[in-house]
């Protein structure tokens, strides 16, 4: 059954780098963004772009089971990138998908 989750941002918007961060706890206590942060960079780091002029933006969910991390970007003028990585007890597992919206009147 859905519990109710805390829901956080960072207060001044914006990481270091420029990533919205946005924290899902199933808990009412605040998410330890360790794990959340070193997977957001080797993630980052695999892809070869410009990060300074991509708005990204990342959701750290920490779950009943396991913890979840959304990355998406916006690239290519009308694309949105997302990876997403789930932290299991072998080490973290990623799937990348590129979805395309397409609007006609």
């Amino acid at each position: 059954m859905f519990e109710k989750r805390k829901i956080q941002s960072s207060p001044e918007g914006l990481d270091a780098d420029g990533i919205k961060i946005c924290t899902v706890s199933i808990g009412s206590t605040a998410v330890d963004q360790t794990a959340f942060k070193q997977r957001l960079e080797n993630v980052r780091n695999i892809r070869n772009l410009d990060w300074a002029i991509i708005p990204p933006f990342a959701l750290f969910h920490e779950g009943e089971n396991f913890l979840y991390l959304v990355f998406a970007w916006w690239g290519n003028d009308d694309g949105l990138f997302t990876s997403v990585s789930v932290l299991i007890e072998s080490g973290g597992a990623e799937t990348a998908k590129s979805i395309r919206f397409a609007f006609t009147t």
